[in-house]
């Protein structure tokens, strides 16, 4: 198994350190900006990357290997978090050099984008495992079911309420609670993507 994970974090080293550079290069300006704009690159890399996997069949590759189907989605869900991983130690790197003792609510702030991001990653790979399951009824449940969390969110956000929970900024401290529900959310999500995984019909793309 972890040769299997070496080899996938050697294929993606050049997309990681592209990627890193990029945050890096970021890491001026507004602390909050910089958040969004880590988050912004993981974000745009991971569809680059994902993409790129699902032409070269790869998961399709991976299941004719020797190896429990537990441990392959236990795979997937590493190289995920390791790559997210790397943008969560530059922003903690850049927070205890500016932030600590003054800012201390930006470190939740670090966490809660981490959370967040994970987890917006985490519905597209849901979503398509989902195609896996030959129910195309279980896609427009899911589309439908994001599609009223964003409406209420938005509303919500418009009105004023949970502006302090999902604004982030100098005027919209953060709390260890909020940081910690984001990230229970998330790993709620990583669970779910990796049962599906685990339970797909087929592997070929």
């Amino acid at each position: 198994m972890w040769r299997i994970l070496k080899a996938e974090l050697t294929y993606n080293r050049f997309g990681f350190i592209i990627a890193y550079m990029l945050a890096l290069i970021t890491q001026i300006g507004e602390f909050y900006t910089q958040i969004a704009s880590s988050m912004i690159i993981f974000f745009i890399a991971m569809g680059i990357m994902g993409s790129e996997s699902d032409k070269e069949k790869r998961d399709r590759f991976h299941s004719l290997l020797p190896l429990p189907i537990k441990q392959l989605a236990f795979i997937r869900m590493v190289l995920v978090f390791a790559f997210q991983f790397g943008f969560l130690i530059i922003l903690l790197i850049k927070f205890f050099n500016t932030q600590f003792g003054t800012n201390n609510s930006a470190f939740w702030s670090i966490l809660i984008a981490n959370g967040f991001i994970l987890s917006v990653i985490n519905i597209f790979i849901i979503y398509t495992e989902l195609g896996f399951f030959n129910r195309k009824r279980y896609q427009f449940i899911l589309l439908g079911i994001i599609a009223v969390i964003l409406i209420s969110l938005t509303s919500a956000l418009y009105f004023g309420h949970l502006r302090s929970l999902f604004v982030m900024g100098n005027g919209f401290a953060k709390s260890p609670i909020e940081a910690l529900i984001f990230n229970l959310v998330c790993i709620g999500m990583f669970y779910l993507s990796y049962t599906l995984f685990i339970r797909r019909k087929s592997f070929l793309a």
